[in-house]
């Protein structure tokens, strides 16, 4: 932890927010279920360690969360729509009808996530791994998928 930048749980990290705080690099941070349904739109959390946090239904389009981790993270109807989670680690996460239109997952590390009824058009998954992952009932419209290697996907089903 940065010298200075305290350990922020949930209520700090809404009031932060409230109070023009976007950019929140270098803080620790536990995020627990009491956040659920938050707008913290615009945030930077990039290269912050958010493993196990409950992320449901939060509003994080906008978001900078390249090189975050956020294995076994709950995402579930999160609004992810443009963030930045390029190198983002995301093993075991749980990404169930999640906006991710626009979003940057390049180079993103997804083993033994769920992606599931999800919105992907326009993300950019180019060299993401998805080794064991689920992606089915989700939005593939103009997404890239270059250097994906949708055969080590546990289950990869395309919406028609």
């Amino acid at each position: 932890m940065t010298a200075g930048k305290p350990l922020l749980k949930n209520q700090e990290i809404l009031d932060c927010y409230a109070n023009g705080i976007r950019d929140f690099t270098g803080y620790e941070l536990y995020i627990s279920d009491d956040i659920i349904g938050a707008d913290l739109s615009g945030v930077d959390f990039s290269e912050l360690e958010l493993s196990d946090s409950y992320l449901e239904n939060i509003n994080l389009s906008g978001a900078n969360l390249r090189g975050a981790g956020l294995n076994s993270a709950f995402l579930d109807g999160a609004n992810l729509r443009g963030a930045n989670l390029s190198e983002a680690r995301l093993s075991r996460a749980s990404l169930w009808n999640v906006d991710l239109t626009g979003a940057n997952l390049s180079n993103a590390d997804l083993p033994s996530a769920e992606i599931v009824k999800s919105n992907l058009s326009n993300a950019n998954l180019t060299g993401a791994n998805v080794a064991r992952t689920l992606i089915e009932q989700n939005n593939l419209t103009h997404t890239n998928l270059t250097g994906v290697n949708l055969q080590e996907a546990l289950r990869f089903v395309c919406n028609s």
